[in-house]
Parts: structure tokens; sequence; C-alpha cells
């Protein structure tokens, strides 16, 4: 090559271009890939393009070499990644092919970023952190969690005789591989024939196998199981769930997470397992059923996944036990968008809510957020993505269901049940559990693949051993006819019937009673720091059917309605931070940004990036912080602002009522904070908020800085830069009456803070003052804000002016006391009366409050913005929103932020 003539460079520029267009990098690749074409069509387009512009063009022998030796990463994808059963590939892929406009194929990379980033890969990650708390876990002393992920091998790899590609064999006898890899510990491959059916009753099998050989090696059942399963239909279907609820309420295990992932993004660790199964017949012939299952054993015994091959002739009907068992018009939880990914099984007290012990919930997705993509008019896109490919991106909020306010008849009340009775069938000493029927007409493919194989071979003196092998398996093995109660019924087969778990699960009576868990019942590298979650929001509803518990389910999502506000409200937060962002924060140095990054937890548990330049430090931020805004503009959705306005609803005038508790908030000492409806009740319009109410506020705060705190010391603490994360404290107003009373009191420390607190391991103590105390029932709050980081003092009012900068007679009072305070209990990394105070945190602009009754949300807004080291910009309409807002975080004793 010598590129130095005018068309070949011209050819490397159009290379580079066309690369950059079309190129799809992916976060955990060195390679980049293109759309799944031949090499001659792109050089077809390449030869279009320049003979409209008349320019020189290259051969296609010059072209394919210039694009091997300059471009040698560009790679175009395989042929089986042709993407079918995922809607949102196919139509990106599809568009991909058919467009040439430069931008739009722009915005195809982007949509495909997002969804890769957005939904599949968080899928992924959240599957390979179940896999590693399981792997921990069987390192332990007492291993207590097992993860299961089940699959099906292709049949075409399967046909025993198999005589490779230059021989066939007229009646080979089709097997079927189910692998179970048990993490942390191998791979069992359970091996049917023809005359066992592919269905829930085999998928219930395998997984109650594996649970039966856990027990035999640690003398007792996993507390927690995790199943991985694809969307196929004898894993996704009621009676696989009834079994795994089963499994909870005979208390072999605590909790049970059955989970699959999305429809055309299946592919996972196991699937390895079978490229080794596969590779190891390209090249050799396999006459019998036992050198098949010798040569996998041997193909695995040279890598470092531990495998063994069981075989299965009969299972269980487990269906036809279960049956009668399971809730009626049970529906709409495995069919498109109404699929739910995810399903957790727990133990719970028995009681008349819950008459098994067992409480069932479900999500859309085991990812707490995920991307999502509706396919609109491109007019009607909101969103640049949109507006060229008509795919609008739509972050979708996951949430467990059913929550306490979806079935009326049990307010207050989360979660459901599927077995409205025990199963139970014959486990008296000889008995066995009916067989499924066998496949009609497989007992005759068998005994035809005998015959041919006695045909083919007989008169080979070398091939004596085949037939042999196959006469033995014919004779101990295989069914004589097409009835399964004869072959369990006959002495010769009987044996080869295996009943996992009979006794346990199918006897009425028959609980596990000796797990140490069941005291306490009742009490991947593939992320990527620069993805952006779409503005656009929705949330996925309890669109599960059934008669008992939602005989009338919702639509599958609930979009925004305001999404045009919200992006309003977006661009007035923009235009009022910016010099907060532009200005401040680029003078602070990147230790300070970094400092702030780290106190953030992704919504799938990861630590933001904290690499790059100060800029991308602050755009960083800054995109987590409009993701907060976003969240704090959005209204509730029609099913819990139905729930809200029906407590509101309710008459407090009635003593039963009032003092109903509608929510218990446990605080970090174990201690619970009661809330009853006559304290929700303050949360309407134009009504204060008590010191009680208040009281319950704070210890939500409390309780999300440990959800933080937890979430980030399991994902970071292994990493060598982990840098341990600080706590904030929440102390109520009786701390400011009790400094103004003695800033030097002893009792102080005792009364308000737990004992041994390392104040200089502390990030930020947040107050609430309340300086008139004679009328409790008078709106008189604000926020007091000890930043131990940076040695300041912050007193929020909501009366406060942007213009005054004149720090108020309280204000000063509060420094000097805090002061004194810190000069006498902290020590000497802290203790000085030289900090700082102000009146303001960082950027504020908000409207100065002129009621009686909203100093309560101001002091909540104030608070969680600071938290988040968010400036506080809202405005009215955020007051009077955010009290029905509040309202339902308090009943489901959550902040989402």
């Amino acid at each position: 090559l010598s590129p130095t003539s005018e068309a070949q460079q011209y050819c490397i520029v159009w290379f580079q271009k066309y690369f950059a267009t079309f190129g799809d990098c992916a976060p955990n690749r060195f390679e980049t890939y293109l759309i799944i074409t031949a090499r001659r069509n792109v050089y077809n387009q390449y030869v279009e393009e320049f003979k409209k512009h008349n320019r020189p063009i290259v051969q296609e022998s010059v072209f394919s070499n210039l694009w091997n030796t300059i471009f040698p990463r560009y790679i175009n994808r395989p042929w089986c990644d042709i993407p079918g059963k995922c809607d949102t590939c196919y139509e990106i892929d599809s568009q991909r092919r058919s467009s040439q406009d430069t931008d739009t194929q722009e915005q195809l990379k982007v949509a495909h970023h997002l969804h890769r980033g957005g939904m599949f890969n968080l899928e992924r990650l959240r599957y390979k952190r179940r896999c590693a708390e399981a792997i921990r876990s069987n390192n332990s002393y007492r291993p207590t969690v097992m993860s299961l992920i089940i699959d099906g091998m292709d049949q075409n790899h399967c046909k025993v005789p198999y005589l490779g590609g230059q021989d066939t064999f007229k009646d080979s006898i089709k097997q079927h591989i189910t692998g179970v890899k048990e993490h942390g510990v191998g791979l069992t491959l359970f091996r049917t024939f023809n005359n066992v059916r592919k269905s829930a009753n085999l998928t219930i099998y395998c997984i109650l196998k594996k649970l039966e050989d856990f027990r035999k090696r640690h003398g007792y059942y996993p507390e927690k199981l995790f199943v991985q399963v694809d969307g196929g239909s004898e894993n996704a279907n009621q009676y696989v769930l009834s079994a795994m609820e089963l499994l909870v309420i005979k208390r072999c295990c605590r909790e049970v997470f059955f989970t699959r992932l999305p429809t055309g993004h299946t592919h996972e660790d196991i699937d390895a397992a079978f490229a080794v199964i596969w590779s190891c017949f390209t090249a050799e012939h396999c006459e019998t059923l036992q050198a098949y299952k010798d040569r996998i054993e041997k193909a695995f015994s040279s890598t470092s996944l531990n495998a063994s091959i069981e075989d299965i002739y009969a299972i269980p009907d487990y269906q036809s036990v279960l049956s009668d068992c399971i809730i009626k018009g049970f529906s709409r939880m495995h069919k498109e968008i109404q699929t739910q990914h995810q399903w957790r099984f727990l133990a719970v007290p028995v009681d008349d809510l819950f008459p098994f012990g067992c409480k069932t919930t479900f999500r859309a997705y085991s990812a707490d957020q995920v991307v999502e993509f509706v396919k609109k008019p491109k007019a009607q896109c909101l969103s640049k993505v949109g507006r060229y490919t008509g795919l609008e991106p739509v972050t979708l909020y996951c949430r467990w269901y059913p929550t306490r306010e979806c079935d009326m008849n049990r307010p207050g009340i989360e979660g459901l049940y599927l077995l409205t009775k025990l199963p139970t069938c014959n486990v008296s000493i000889g008995s066995v559990m009916t067989p499924c029927a066998f496949e009609p007409g497989s007992c005759k493919e068998m005994k035809d693949c005998v015959v041919e194989v006695h045909r083919r071979w007989q008169t080979s003196d070398t091939r004596a051993n085949i037939i042999t092998s196959w006469d033995t398996w014919a004779r101990e093995f295989a069914p004589i006819n097409d009835d399964a109660l004869q072959y369990v019924a006959d002495q010769r087969t009987r044996k080869h019937f295996k009943m996992p778990m009979r006794n346990i699960l199918f006897r009425a009576d028959q609980y596990i009673s000796s797990s140490m868990w069941m005291a306490n019942i009742g009490a991947y590298s593939d992320f990527d720091p620069n993805f952006k979650w779409p503005e656009l929001i929705a949330i996925a509803t309890n669109s599960v059917a059934s008669d008992q518990f939602n005989p009338r389910p919702l639509v599958p999502r609930i979009y925004s309605v305001l999404d045009d506000q919200i992006l309003l409200k977006k661009q007035y937060f923009q235009d009022e931070s910016a010099v907060h962002y532009e200005v401040k924060l680029n003078r602070e140095l990147a230790t300070s940004l970094k400092a702030i990054l780290r106190r953030r937890v992704g919504y799938s548990g990861e630590e933001p990036s904290l690499s790059g330049s100060k800029l991308e430090l602050v755009r960083r931020i800054k995109d987590d912080h409009l993701l907060f805004v976003i969240l704090m503009s959005r209204s509730l959705p029609p099913p819990d602002l139905e729930y809200v306005d029906s407590v509101f609803r309710a008459d407090v005038t009635v003593p039963e009522v009032a003092n109903k508790i509608i929510a218990q908030i446990e605080t970090t000492g174990g201690q619970q904070v009661k809330i009853n409806t006559k304290l929700i009740h303050e949360l309407k319009l134009a009504s204060p908020l008590s010191t009680d109410l208040m009281e319950g506020i704070w210890k939500l705060f409390e309780k999300r800085d440990l959800r933080i705190a937890n979430a980030h010391r399991d994902v970071n603490s292994e990493t060598q830069s982990y840098v341990r994360f600080k706590r904030s404290l929440f102390i109520n107003d009786c701390f400011i009456r009790a400094l103004e009373e003695n800033p030097e009191d002893p009792n102080l420390m005792e009364n308000f803070f737990t004992q041994g607190i390392d104040f200089l391991s502390t990030h930020r103590l947040y107050c609430i003052d309340k300086p008139i105390i004679d009328d409790t029932t008078n709106d008189n709050y604000a926020l007091v804000i000890l930043d131990f980081d940076r040695k300041s003092i912050h007193h929020l009012l909501p009366s406060w002016i942007p213009e005054d900068t004149v720090v108020s007679e309280r204000t000063t009072l509060l420094c000097n006391l805090l002061n004194r305070f810190l000069d006498v209990f902290m020590g000497p990394g802290i203790r000085g009366l030289a900090w700082k105070v102000s009146n303001s945190f960082a950027s504020m602009k908000f409207p100065p409050n002129q009621t009686d009754f909203d100093t309560g949300i101001y002091v909540f807004l104030f608070t969680y913005y600071a938290v988040n080291d968010c400036p506080i910009i809202f405005d009215a309409s955020d007051v009077i929103r955010m009290r029905k807002i509040l309202t339902h975080w308090i009943l489901n004793e959550y902040l989402p932020a």
C-alpha cells in the first residue's frame, strides 16, 4: 500500500467518517462493531457516494487492504448477532440499514447506547451481583446463599449416534440438555430424551434436585435462593412461580428471587458451557449415549468448571399437583410489555393476610431504573433521539408490587400470595408421585434407533461394543412403551424415577423447623460512567391480573403527562444555577469535586467515575443534580395519588381511625417512629406540621443516609481506592433548645448522640430549629447545618430573601452557641471559633414563605436538596405539590434519591 495517491487519501477520509457514524464502541471491548453487512455492500456505498461528487475511486482490493491495515479494529458484527427477538434492537438495526442520513445514524448510535447501558447491561450487572453474593457465601464457613442459572441447549447438537458432517444416521435419538450452573460450585447437565416433554415440570425438577444436592453437601437448605432463567414457556409460567413460593412456605428458604433477562438479551455465562459441549463434537464421531456423556465430562475436565451429567427418564407431574392450588385469574405476567422480570418470595409470619407465611412481590425489571423506548411519530417526540428515529427513550422506575395502596381490600398491606391451599400427594413409603406422560411415539423412536444400530454395525467386528452399549441401555433404562405409569411401576426401571424434596414439599404437616434464620421472620464491568438517563419518565405498574388481588389491572406503564412541564422546570433550574456550576464549582479543587461525587451512589449501586478533568467532574455533578430535579418535579402517578387521597379522606374525628398506625419508620438503633392517620393529615393543604411529624420526616433522612452508606460500602469496599462513606446526623429541635439552655451541659452528648460518635468521620449535622416553643402548633421551623468537612454553619430560614445579605440575630445567636458546643465537646481537628456562618447554602432561589403553615415543607425541601449537595432552587408550586409526594414517601417509608 502507498496511501499517498489522491484516491487512497480520499478513501481514508471516507473510512473515518463512515466508522464514526456507523461504528458502535462497546465499553468492555477494544473493537468497534459495524452493522451486520458484507464488505462488498460497504464498498458499493463508498462507490455510489464518490460517483455523485466525481471523486477518484480505488479498486475493491485496495479498499479492503486499506480497511485491514489502517482500521483493523473496525469489524462487522457476526451474522449470528442479527437482532430479531428484541423489538428495540430490531428497530435500531432496521433504521441503520435503511437510513443514509448522518444525523439519524448518530442518534441511532445514541439510542443503542441508551438501550445497552440503560437496560440489558444493568440487568446483567444485577445478575452478576447475585452470582457474586452466592460465590462469596460459598467460600464462607457456613454457606447460606445459592445462585442458579438454567438454560436449554440447542437440540441440533444433541443427536446420538452423531457421525459428523461426512455421514448421517437415519434414526438418531434426540436428547435435550438442560444446563443448571450453580455459581461457585459447578455445572449439572440434566439429559432427557424424546419421551420427556420440555415443560414447567422439568424446570421445577432441576431446581429441586439442585436444592437437594445443596442439602446433601451442607446438611441444610440455603437461606437465600437466586434463580435465573430465560423467557421460555417452560420457565416463565405460574407453576414454576408457585413452586418457588412453596419452598418459602415450607421454610426451605427464607427468600427466593426468580429473575429472567430481557427478551433477546438472555445470553449469559451458561452459554459458554454449551459452547464447550458443541466444540467437543465438531471433529469426532459419537456413536453411543455413554460415549456422549464421557466426551462431555472429559471436555470439562480441562476447564475450571466442574461438570456432571444426570440422565432423566421420567419426572413427577408437578403441574397437576399445583394446578388446583393457584389463585384464579392469574395472568399478564409473562407477555410482552406486561412481563415482570423479577419475582421475590419472602418468609413472613403466618396470619390472616398471608395464611401460609409467604409474601410474594414482583417488578418489571431487577434494576430500580431502566431505559425503555416508546415508538412514536417523530413530530410527537420531545428528545433529540426521538425526533430523528421515532424511538422516544423513557426512564422507567421499577417498584415492587403490589404496594400498600394497590389493593383496597388489603389497605396498607404490600404483597400477595399465589397458593390458596397447600399442594399434597401420596408420600407414604413405597408410593410414587404421578409421572408426566411420555410423548406419544417416543418409545418407537428409541426402538427404531436400536434397530438401526444393529442393522448398520452388526457386520463390523470393530463396532461390536457399540451394539453392546445400546443393548444395555435398552434393557436397563429405556421404556418399553409410551406408558409413564408403567415405567415407574416396573421394578426394572423404577429406580430411575427421582422425586426430589417430595416429603417436605407435598406432605401437609411437614416443614423445616431447624433453620437458624427462622427466628428473624417479621423482625460487571459493563457499566458506563458517562451514561445519562433520559429526561422523560414513566413508572411500571401493578399490571399482573388475578381474581383475588387485582381483578382490574392497570395498564403496564404510566407515562408522565407533564413531560413538557418537567422540561421547563429543568430549564429554569439550569438558568438559575448556571453561576453555581460554571463559576463556583470551577473554583473548587478537584479533590473537593471528587468528595461530592463520592457521596453519590448510582441507582444500581455503582459509584460515579472520579476520573477526568475538572470540567468533566463538574458535568457529572450537574447531570446528577438534574436527575434529582426531574424527580422532584414529577407528580405522583394516578394509583399513588389515589391512595394518598384515600388516606386524606379518612375521618380523623373517629379515635380508632385517627390513631391507626399507617407507617413505621425504623431508625438506626432499631427503634420505630410510628406515624398515625392524624399525623399524616397534617400534610393536607394549609396545615402546619407538628414536631412529631417532623421527627418522622427526619428519620426518613436518617434511613436514606444509612441505605446509601451500605450500598456504597457493599459495592466499593473491596477496591484499593475505597474511601469510607461519611455519615450525616439528623437531630430534632430538642437539641437546639437544650443548647440554648446550656451549650456546655455535659449531658448533651449522651442525650443526643450515640456513644463513641466520631465527628471527624461525620459529614454534616442537620438540626431542626424552632425558635418559638411555647405554642407547639406555631409553624416556625428553620434548618441548621453544621458542615464538618468545610467547617461552616448554615442557618436556612423559609423567610429568607436573596437580596438580604445581613445575618439575622437568630443566626448569630445559634452560631455563638454552636461554636461554644464545638469548642467544648469536639476533638482537636474540629474545635475552634472560626467556623464560617451563612444564611444560605450553595445557590438558593425560592419564594420567601408568607404563610403560617408551610415552614415544615420548606425545611424538608432545604434538607433534601442539601443532602444531595444540590442548589436549593424551587418555586411555590413545588411547595404545594410536595405535600402529597411527601405523604406518599412517608407511607412507603422511603426517600427515593
